[in-house]
């Protein structure tokens, strides 16, 4: 039986491709435009490009020196600035608490008809001591002047009586421990203002009286001494109204105020009538 095979046609003939003219000049270009990844340079390259960059990310010692130089120059002209701000404030903290003292005579006159807080270091001639809350001497109830008005509750607070500008000696951390009440009275208690009293200074009869209006200088910052000074420039005052006014030391003014609290009596009353002359 005969089968179907295919003829065998024999050997091919190798297939020839077509290469234009040219053609693998163009790829070995492109080849050649190709970037080089990163990882695939020289070690040696890579560190020397990585030095180069730890190198600009650093100050140098010049760059250092100009930075300090200049924040120097920037804070010496601040300061000035920043001192006047503060001795401001201090000046306005202060005036409140004068403001608070004054409501708290006006209350305390209501309960004491046309009476100021009785002042026994006054009846005493001591005209500086009346920047004294208490007298001390170990008597624990010996209150005196703006200092009833912490005992009898008009003021709450011992803060109220101390400026926080005081640069002096009498600071309310000094006192804090003799406003408590088991205080035995061992010490003279000071606050950093003064308090007119409740008699007039002339002659320690005639009682002074909140219907002077702003005639009556009723407290002012303390000047005891010029160490007690809250503010180096001036003061504030207290009227009789309940207003309070900043008034600038003049020379003469500033001259009568004493160095020394065991000094004459007389420049200090004098001092205070000036105060009085002052205007609104």
């Amino acid at each position: 039986m005969a089968t179907n095979q295919r003829a065998d046609p024999g050997p091919r003939a190798p297939t020839v491709l077509a290469n234009p003219e040219g053609w693998g000049d163009r790829v070995l270009d492109r080849a050649a435009d190709i970037p080089v990844p990163a990882q695939t340079r020289s070690p040696a390259g890579a560190g020397r490009q990585r030095a180069r960059h730890l190198r600009r990310a650093g100050f140098s010692l010049l760059e250092l020196v100009i930075v300090l130089a200049v924040t120097l120059i920037l804070t010496s002209l601040l300061l000035p600035a920043l001192t006047g701000v503060r001795r401001n404030v201090y000046k306005v903290i202060s005036a409140s608490h004068l403001r608070q003292i004054g409501m708290g005579v006006t209350m305390y006159a209501r309960d004491y008809p046309e009476r100021l807080p009785f002042s026994q270091l006054l009846r005493d001639g001591m005209l500086l001591e009346l920047m004294a809350a208490h007298e001390g001497e170990d008597q624990p109830e010996a209150w005196d002047g703006l200092g009833l008005l912490y005992s009898g509750g008009y003021i709450e607070t011992p803060e109220i009586f101390y400026c926080p500008g005081h640069e002096g000696e009498h600071t309310l951390d000094r006192y804090q421990y003799c406003w408590r009440d088991d205080f035995d009275g061992s010490i003279r208690i000071y606050t950093n203002y003064h308090y007119c009293g409740d008699l007039r200074w002339s002659d320690l009869k005639t009682r002074r009286s909140l219907d002077e209006g702003e005639s009556l200088v009723l407290a002012t910052d303390g000047f005891r001494t010029r160490a007690d000074l809250n503010h180096k420039s001036g003061l504030n005052l207290l009227r009789g109204d309940g207003s309070v006014r900043w008034h600038q030391f003049s020379s003469d003014l500033y001259a009568l105020i004493p160095n020394d609290p065991n000094g004459d009596q007389t420049d200090y009353a004098n001092l205070w009538g000036k105060l009085e002359k002052l205007g609104p």
